[in-house]
């Protein structure tokens, strides 16, 4: 094989270009696993998919720990005490949440105490006008609100309760913190799990780290394991269970991986047995491989180029690429050994592949609409590597010259001549059978758990204690979303009283507080009030100096920030801050959501994001038709009207034989059917394109790049991933369908053009 220096030159760019831009890239580190990229939200805009985004993370931060076996209540305190000593001493775990529990962990009371002025005094002040409008209109308010404090005070340190409140009394003697503990208490109730019997039970372990990051998958992973571990030595007598998403996480892309591996090995180790069986030249094998190279090379660079990363779903799904890739070097390679005119390989399949590559990479482009953003990266990933394959081609057999031998027997059979009458009654009988089954048994299905593979024993711990875990909720749960804290609260108000658990405590209204003459006037009031309880007005010095300074304007977004990031438990779920977007997850009905007219986005729920994949099949269908026209278009322009009819029609036929054959077999066809049939149409178009320019010679080149294609899709068919195997099957049944009808048409072309 010889090649001109300028092919040679412009070859080694095409391999190398890509294969540099990977290491640089550092493909390895950008291979993601991550679940939330299989999370539909091709719907939403970019902050509602960022606010969906980073709720589900601020969610999935959350370790369960189930005890059982406890002799008595006491023996159940210890181990939550305990949980309290191992945490605060693991930089993986932030804080312990016991459902039941009254007391507030302490992160969260130092972020109270910290930050109460800004955070809790607004609030306070205007339920505080409110009682003295309504008590003493004649008298002045700082004067009457130092004195009615400081008698409650004094009857709040008689109470059961003080004792737990002893130590931080004097640098709050409003008791804006006991206040605040007890609205959270009262309005939160919603989000709270359930307390359980004293034989058993639940906490949850906030986490420091990314459960959705493998490398801290792997730091929680052995941080759990010393949990369980030690926990097992202190308390032998009790049965000890974990869960979280980190370990469901990890699971799914543990075994995620070694799917997307066998399915490339398989598909590769199949397409190398049919060349070499049907082929049998190590040469020809070789120049093969140089297209599919291409391919891979091409697809990876495009998809980091696009993407930060490409997940193992998008790499499972793009093994098909192998068995694509190499259909272009096929037509070209069987040209080659079988031409012996003069002219060049190039000009006699150019038509076919460039129509072949056109219409397959339309197909696939399809999947940048699609809502699901491994989707949409194997709509970057596949066009691109045809695209690099096709230009090898292209460089290749632009110098190649013929070899002029006859073409394996198996790839050369011709078949007998068939009448025309018969060929068209074929299709037209087949044709109608499929429209009669799409019309009587259609039926449409979609769920987000055919992206998953199914699960293993971390998400069945996992939903078992979701189910102990009891947590109560009153209707569809919502993010709202704001950049900027006080616009998120600003949101939250417009909501109804106890929608959001700290809306009566976090809420400056319309005032910042006392202006800073007030301050001053209630500062000197409220000493000699202290002392006219008995109470020694030193003692709050440290308080009453702090109140006499204003806060700073952005005091408050600091202080909700510090809070997002504090809340412990199922509190943790409801307010967070990730990526410079606050954000506040609330259940309400939908009814009350919309009349709010917030910026508000439903969060991923299950129902949520079938919902969203169905709309998404409605879309796709939509495109269906605009992308079948432009492909039609682009035959009429590359073939005329005869042949681009022709290889038009049979692609459709096939395409409507594949959705009777869905089904039959699967009984609906969903969003990856839908995905499938495309992609079939426009593969199928690969065939009748070559049979549209092929009057007189058996298709061998058609037969050998159908059955790769068919062994790619089909041993994508036999996917762990049920959405993947019902895209193979859809792609591989169709393909076979139209092969068969590509043979037929062909038989009954010879009967009308002799052979030579």
């Amino acid at each position: 094989m010889s090649l001109p220096r300028k092919n040679v030159i412009a070859l080694l760019a095409l391999l190398g270009v890509p294969l540099v831009g990977l290491f640089f890239f550092k493909l390895p580190e950008r291979i993601s696993t991550d679940l939330l990229d299989l999370a539909p939200a091709a719907s939403l805009d970019n902050a509602e998919a960022q606010a969906m985004r980073a709720a589900n993370q601020v969610i999935a931060r959350q370790v369960f720990v189930g005890m059982e076996g406890f002799a008595d209540a006491e023996e159940r305190t210890q181990a939550a005490s305990w949980l309290d000593d191992f945490t605060a001493g693991n930089a993986v775990f932030s804080h312990v949440y016991v459902p039941g529990r009254a007391q507030l962990p302490g992160d969260l009371l130092a972020v109270l105490q910290r930050e109460k002025l800004a955070l809790l005094l607004p609030g306070w002040l205007e339920r505080r006008r409110a009682e003295f409008a309504k008590d003493a209109p004649d008298e002045p308010f700082v004067e009457w609100l130092a004195q009615s404090q400081a008698r409650v005070l004094d009857r709040f340190l008689e109470s059961p309760y003080a004792a737990q409140y002893a130590d931080g009394v004097t640098q709050d003697p409003l008791l804006l913190l006991p206040d605040a503990a007890q609205v959270m208490k009262e309005s939160g109730t919603a989000l709270q799990a359930e307390a359980t019997d004293d034989s058993t039970l639940l906490a949850w372990l906030g986490l420091t780290l990314n459960p959705l990051d493998t490398d801290d998958q792997a730091r929680i992973t052995e941080a759990v394991a010393t949990l369980e571990t030690q926990l097992a030595e202190a308390f032998p007598n009790c049965a000890v269970t974990t869960a979280g998403v980190y370990a469901v996480a990890q699971e799914s892309s543990s075994a995620a991986a070694g799917e997307v591996m066998r399915l490339n090995i398989m598909t590769a180790l199949a397409v190398l047995v049919l060349l070499g069986l049907f082929l049998r030249r190590w040469r020809s094998l070789l120049i093969l491989l140089l297209p599919v190279s291409a391919a891979l090379l091409w697809a990876l660079f495009a998809g980091l180029l696009f993407f930060e990363r490409i997940h193992v779903f998008a790499l499972g799904m793009s093994s098909v690429l192998l068995g694509l890739a190499v259909d272009y070097g096929i037509h070209a390679e069987m040209h080659r050994l079988t031409e012996s005119g003069a002219g060049t390989l190039w000009a006699k399949v150019r038509k076919p592949l460039l129509a072949g590559c056109l219409s397959t990479c339309l197909g696939f482009l399809v999947l940048l609409e699609a809502p699901i953003l491994a989707l949409r990266q194997v709509g970057v990933l596949v066009p691109a590597g045809l695209l690099g394959a096709l230009v090898m081609v292209y460089l290749l057999y632009r110098a190649l010259g013929p070899v002029a031998q006859k073409p394996p027997r198996a790839l050369s059979l011709r078949l007998p001549d068939i009448p025309r009458w018969v060929t068209f009654g074929f299709f037209g009988v087949t044709g109608l059978l499929a429209l009669f089954v799409v019309v009587t048994h259609f039926a449409r299905q979609d769920g987000i758990n055919d992206y998953q593979l199914a699960g293993g024993p971390a998400k069945q711990r996992f939903t078992a204690m979701l189910e102990k875990l009891q947590i109560k909720d009153v209707g569809p749960r919502w993010v709202l979303f704001a950049e900027d804290p006080a616009e998120l609260l600003e949101a939250l108000q417009k909501l109804p009283t106890g929608t959001f658990p700290f809306a009566d405590v976090i809420q400056p209204g319309r005032e910042p507080g006392l202006t800073p003459g007030e301050r001053q006037a209630f500062a000197q009031a409220f000493a000699r009030a202290l002392e006219e309880e008995g109470f020694d007005a030193a003692s709050f010095a440290g308080f009453l100096d702090e109140l006499d300074e204003t806060p700073a304007p952005d005091a408050f977004p600091q202080a909700l920030q510090a809070l997002s990031q504090a809340l412990p438990g199922p509190l943790g779920l409801t307010l967070g801050y990730e990526d410079g977007l606050f954000f506040a997850v609330v259940s309400a009905p939908e009814s009350v959501v919309n009349e709010a007219g917030v910026p508000v986005v439903r969060l991923a729920e299950q129902a949520r994001l079938d919902s969203l994949l169905a709309r998404a099949s409605d879309t796709l269908m939509r495109q269906c038709l605009w992308g079948w026209l432009v492909i039609v278009v682009i035959l009429l322009v590359v073939f005329g009207l005869r042949d681009g009819l022709v290889a038009g029609l049979l692609p459709a036929w096939a395409g409507l034989c594949g959705v009777a054959w869905q089904l039959a077999l699967l009984g609906s066809l969903s969003l990856m059917g839908w995905i499938g049939l495309i992609l079939a149409y426009c593969l199928a178009l690969d065939y009748s394109a070559f049979a549209s320019v092929e009057k007189e010679r058996p298709l061998a080149s058609v037969r050998l790049s159908a059955l790769t294609t068919v062994a790619a899709f089909g041993i994508l068919g036999s996917s762990a991933i049920p959405a993947l195997q019902t895209l193979g099957l859809a792609v591989a049944s169709a393909i076979v369908t139209a092969v068969v009808g590509v043979e037929l048409f062909q038989a009954r072309r010879e009967t009308a053009c002799p052979r030579a």
